[in-house]
């Protein structure tokens, strides 16, 4: 198969990326399953729930503070 070949998808159209990536095991890592770009997704979404757990706790608590008051029987 001639390095043309390689490059062109089944319809004839350039492939994204440069034909020696095919060739190399391992190379474009990022976008492959269980590669270092889904780990980086789930970091972030691990930030994201971990803030939202801190935002409901916090709100919790003052929910639970105005609940106690010692003045809200006179409101």
């Amino acid at each position: 198969m001639s390095p043309e070949h390689r490059r062109l998808g089944p319809h004839g159209v350039g492939l994204c990326h440069p034909p020696d990536i095919w060739m190399h095991p391992g190379a474009g890592r990022e976008g492959v399953p269980g590669g270092r770009g889904k780990q980086d997704i789930r970091d972030f979404l691990q930030q994201i729930m971990t803030i939202t757990d801190q935002s409901l706790d916090e709100a919790q608590a003052k929910k639970h503070a105005l609940t106690c008051h010692h003045v809200k029987p006179a409101l």
